[in-house]
């Protein structure tokens, strides 16, 4: 399960994105997954988070692995700048990886607005049959049909960064 939100604000008032984490837990449950771990749990871990503790940012406890390192860094960030991130590609690339639970699409993962990242992401996870599970459903990049979705995913947040930069861009 990897957690991440933009920015140290939304890390402190975005409630219903870091409860949406410790629902990953049951969902990654419910897909068969073992581990302890409960949401209750989690979600008192990611409130001690949120409010600035100084505790780990990963948790793992039998299958399920729960990585909120990334919390509060954009994903426009590349991999040397996102301890989480490199963290889940190492994972992926050893195999120990199977499924990675997001909270939304490819934009959790990716907001890279050359898609670069976005699209190395994808061919890593389609290389070691790796699915992306969010709450919409299960993708699987080998799978085609699951391929362009996931690719109009990376496009359309890297579309949206792109907006962002030049309607700021205007401000200044």
């Amino acid at each position: 399960i990897y957690g991440r939100v933009s920015s140290q604000v939304q890390v402190k008032e975005s409630r219903e994105s870091i409860r949406d984490i410790a629902k990953l837990v049951m969902r990654a449950k419910q897909d068969g997954y073992k581990s302890s771990l409960n949401p209750d749990e989690v979600e008192k871990w990611l409130a001690s988070i949120q409010s600035g503790a100084d505790v780990t940012r990963v948790i793992e406890d039998g299958d399920i692995i729960v990585d909120c390192q990334d919390l509060g860094l954009s994903g426009s960030l590349g991999e040397d700048k996102r301890p989480g991130l490199a963290h889940l590609q190492r994972r992926v690339e050893s195999g120990e990886v199977g499924a990675v639970y997001i909270t939304e699409g490819m934009s959790r993962l990716s907001r890279d607005r050359d898609q670069v990242l976005g699209y190395r992401l994808l061919k890593l996870l389609k290389q070691h049959a790796c699915r992306i599970r969010t709450v919409e459903g299960v993708y699987n990049p080998a799978i085609l049909r699951d391929w362009h979705h996931l690719a109009e995913d990376v496009d359309s947040s890297a579309e949206e960064m792109k907006t962002s930069g030049i309607r700021l861009g205007k401000r200044r």
